[in-house]
């Protein structure tokens, strides 16, 4: 199961498997629950031989609890931005992480 998750953050990245497709959906007014479930999973993965998710896992503890901060590791991270209409979906689950 590690191997599946590995490289978190690759795999939230702009072009990868869940952003890129969840954006093209949001941009053409459909609800990518689905995608923005797997990103949630990604950022839930927390295996220390993994040197992404321990990167990953200290970016959102360093950010919880601060909106703001929180906001500006999605765009850092997923490369969305604040005004895109996937950006409240994804703040919502690195709030959650």
């Amino acid at each position: 199961m590690d191997r599946v998750g590995r490289a978190p953050i690759r795999k939230i990245s702009a072009n990868e498997r869940f952003i890129g497709p969840a954006a093209e959906l949001a941009e053409r007014g459909h609800n990518p629950s689905n995608l923005v479930s797997a990103v949630a999973a990604a950022l839930a993965f927390d295996v220390e031989a993994d040197a992404e998710a321990a990167d990953l896992q200290a970016r959102l503890a360093g950010a919880r609890g601060n909106r703001e901060a929180t906001d500006a590791l999605v765009t850092e991270l997923t490369g969305v931005a604040a005004d895109h209409p996937l950006f409240a979906a994804l703040s919502e689950v690195f709030a959650a992480a």
